[in-house]
């Protein structure tokens, strides 16, 4: 069980919630920090405007001094496609995910493109939520898009410098979000429009990417004052649960694991979930500890057989244990996300999909991923809350 968050999120690789958080629980709250009266809101272009399937590669700038570096010291990369016609005043910020590791035994273990920018591509193409593509992506193709590749195995919420402590690994996912947002938020970085110029903003992350969006999402929108900011998180609601254990053991609960993965990181998780929780930030990781405390509204997808979270939670167990540990793992989860009012939570043992075509297919409740995601932005009717049984 020590190494279940160095598993999280390995399945999605670089090919790569409820209407509102705890603080403001609808989409249109009174008092939300982070909500104006936008005009792209509800606008979808139609398949005539047009925007490039390439993603151009940005390096952050003065990346060594704002910290903003890899497990290896290399500068922070991300990926920028310009929008059209609506979308020019809409954002979509992705965040990749790829699992963690906090051991030296383990960041050792782990493979090199996620610590390090060296030999990146100089453009690249994205699929899903991601895609140019009109018909499978028609509320989102055309917006101004933004993949952030992950290279700091700290679910970016890392502050740690390297050291001989760290085997000389830096975990700087916490200001690597920091300044790519303020770089998308400056003059002539990007060649597309700053993000101040946005009427609404998506902020998306999948697995260890959609950890990242719960760790900074609230943060993210304290910096865009009155832009309607709203976040999707795609496998990276952990359950409360603790691992597996044969009779009279106790197993690791996924608070304590995340407690000793944030100390090596030097993690700064949510700061208004970190005050609550007092000691026991570890709590922070947790989508139905930490939900109550954020303000931006949220959508989650999230399965209830994933295979990532329950590989390492099972562990040691006999085929009738882990049958018997899997329902309780789903009726764990079926009952955090009931609260939220935009959530897509099927049973078909899948991980991410925000970042694949699947997001287009995968259905529930008579409607697929993307609808329910598209009924719940843009307040359409429909099914806004999809839960397996």
């Amino acid at each position: 069980m020590r190494n279940l968050l160095c598993w999280f999120g390995l399945a999605i690789g670089s090919t790569v919630g409820c209407g509102g958080g705890g603080k403001a629980d609808s989409p249109d709250a009174p008092g939300s920090a982070v909500d104006a009266t936008p005009s792209t809101v509800g606008c979808i272009d139609p398949a005539s405007v047009t925007v490039s399937d390439t993603y151009e590669k940005h390096t952050v700038v003065n990346a060594a001094a704002r910290n903003a570096i890899c497990n290896d010291g290399s500068p922070a990369i991300y990926y920028v496609r310009r929008g059209a016609g609506c979308g020019a005043r809409r954002w979509l910020v992705a965040f990749e995910g790829g699992g963690s590791c906090s051991t030296i035994e383990e960041c050792r273990l782990r493979p090199t493109k996620f610590k390090s920018s060296v030999g990146a591509d100089s453009t690249s193409k994205f699929a899903g939520m991601l895609s140019n593509d009109a018909a499978l992506n028609p509320d989102f193709f055309s917006a101004n898009t933004v993949f952030v590749n992950y290279c700091s195995s700290d679910y970016w919420m890392g502050t740690q410098p390297a050291s001989a402590a760290t085997d000389n690994l830096a975990f700087r996912g916490h200001d690597i979000v920091k300044a790519v947002m303020e770089d998308l938020n400056t003059e002539g970085v990007t060649g597309a429009p700053v993000l101040s110029s946005a009427d609404d903003i998506v902020i998306a992350g999948s697995s260890a990417g959609g950890l990242g969006v719960l760790g900074n999402i609230d943060a993210i929108a304290a910096a865009l004052p009155g832009k309607r900011v709203r976040a999707v998180v795609d496998a990276g609601w952990i359950a409360d649960i603790k691992a597996f254990a044969p009779e009279g053991e106790n197993g690791i609960s996924t608070a304590d694991a995340f407690d000793l993965a944030f100390t090596y990181w030097k993690a700064t998780p949510d700061e208004s979930c970190a005050a609550a929780a007092g000691g026991a930030a570890g709590k922070c990781g947790i989508g139905a500890l930490l939900f109550p405390t954020l303000s931006v509204p949220l959508f989650v997808h999230q399965d209830l057989k994933d295979p990532v979270q329950l590989k390492q939670l099972v562990i040691g167990a006999t085929a009738a244990q882990a049958s018997a540990y899997r329902t309780m793992f789903a009726a764990n989860l079926r009952a955090a996300l009931g609260v939220l009012s935009g959530v897509f939570a099927p049973a078909v043992g899948d991980h991410g999909i925000i970042f694949k075509d699947e997001f287009a297919t995968r259905t529930l409740a008579g409607t697929s991923f993307r609808e329910t995601l598209g009924n719940w932005y843009f307040e359409r009717a429909g099914v806004k809350q999809a839960i397996a049984p």
